[in-house]
């Protein structure tokens, strides 16, 4: 692997900067990388409510996911990029006559923009995806407690593959996707071994110094109540022939994980993060913001490297986007929402949420405006936008626009 610049992650620049004065945010340990951007939801403090941390936080938060959105923008540049890239920076229509609408929530002083594109990406739109995750395990809290409140145990199991640093990620995705169609779809299955009437999948992806390391969290909502160390050997054995069946190599049988998750849960996910009351659903929807530690980084962990300047972080976390693109996140079985008394929302409808619940009407930016501010002044808009300030909002935009015109001459 290529050595990361850790030195250099997380400095700031005064590309969309965020507030400093009275920020709760202390030091990053060296690969403690953990991402958290965009809003509203933030993993080390609480962005809810309308309190003065949780006021800082949230911005902190958006200042975190633009100048990062940003960054993207100047690294990634291939056709599938597009949808990423326009997020939250063109306007839905190129009518000259359009606006960016921007509305307020007076209560938790916040404010957010409307008449944006949006591009749903939980892969790699630093604005997206935290919301989306966010949504996610709130969604996997409810199935979580549904399925304890039906009586079913709750396993929590781990796929990996064996790799090395020269396989790219593209192949080892596609061989895996075949292991993983045959364990529910193949002659032996998965339930013929272990009977469950549900289950989550959520696929991850880091990167260390084998490699690209993509692998899946799996919740199973089960009755069987034989021991973990029994179920162990069965279900490993039919991962391993139905890898190698695939074009895989045999896996390591350390690296399998069956985890009962009323009793050991805590213990398993230790070696991700330190959320004090990281859940298996958290495990499965917050991968986003996850820090691999020691010997690995997660795609954001990439992304922070690179906006620090290590241009190999780079191009790794642009080859990792290209892979994943069209792949799910998250997969739930056939049902399970709907049991659980959840409307299935899609990504887009989730990262949409948020702009109609905040419906008082503050300002409208002109096309000829936004189109100057929207390079640097996004998050600083909103800020003020919060504070209620028209007067402060209007120099604001005086002020971008006349910066804006100034770097131009």
């Amino acid at each position: 692997m290529h050595p990361t610049n850790i030195n250099r992650i997380g400095q700031e620049t005064d590309l969309e900067e965020g507030p400093k004065e009275g920020s709760k945010r202390g030091p990053k340990a060296p690969l403690d990388i953990i991402a958290n951007f965009a809003s509203p939801c933030s993993n080390q403090a609480d962005t809810t409510g309308s309190g003065e941390e949780a006021i800082q936080a949230y911005f902190d938060a958006v200042f975190r996911g633009y100048r990062l959105h940003n960054h993207v923008r100047n690294i990634w540049f291939t056709k599938d990029a597009r949808r990423v890239r326009a997020c939250h920076y063109n306007i839905q229509s190129s009518r000259e006559e359009d606006v960016v609408e921007v509305y307020r929530d007076t209560v938790n002083s916040r404010a957010v923009y409307q008449r944006l594109q949006t591009c749903a990406s939980v892969w790699s739109c630093p604005i997206c995806a935290p919301k989306i995750a966010k949504r996610r395990s709130l969604e996997m809290r409810k199935i979580t407690d549904w399925a304890r409140g039906e009586g079913l145990r709750v396993l929590m199991m781990t796929l990996t593959s064996r790799h090395e640093g020269e396989d790219k990620l593209r192949w080892l995705l596609a061989l895996q996707k075949v292991a993983l169609d045959q364990l529910r779809d193949g002659k032996r299955t998965l339930k013929k071994i272990l009977p469950y009437r549900h289950f989550v999948r959520a696929r991850e992806v880091t990167y260390g110094r084998s490699g690209w390391h993509p692998h899946y969290h799996e919740l199973l909502f089960t009755e069987d109540q034989r021991s973990v160390p029994e179920l162990v050997p069965p279900v490993f054995k039919l991962w391993s022939n139905l890898s190698v069946n695939a074009g895989l190599e045999f896996p390591d049988q350390k690296a399998f994980h069956l985890t009962d998750c009323n009793e050991v849960i805590a213990d398993y996910i230790s070696k991700f993060g330190h959320a004090p009351k990281w859940t298996e659903a958290e495990e499965v929807t917050l991968g986003f913001r996850k820090s691999a530690r020691h010997v690995s980084l997660t795609p954001w962990g990439l992304l922070d490297a690179s906006y620090g300047g290590d241009h190999r972080a780079g191009e790794l976390w642009c080859e990792y986007s290209e892979a994943v693109k069209q792949l799910n996140q998250l997969r739930c079985s056939p049902g399970l929402k709907a049991a659980a008394g959840l409307d299935d929302k899609t990504d887009l409808e989730v990262v949409t949420e948020e702009g109609e619940t905040v419906r008082e009407w503050f300002a409208n930016i002109p096309t000829s405006v936004w189109e100057c501010v929207r390079q640097k002044w996004r998050a600083q808009l909103l800020q003020v936008a919060a504070t209620g300030s028209r007067e402060g909002f209007t120099d604001l935009l005086t002020h971008a626009v006349v910066d804006h015109h100034h770097k131009r001459c």
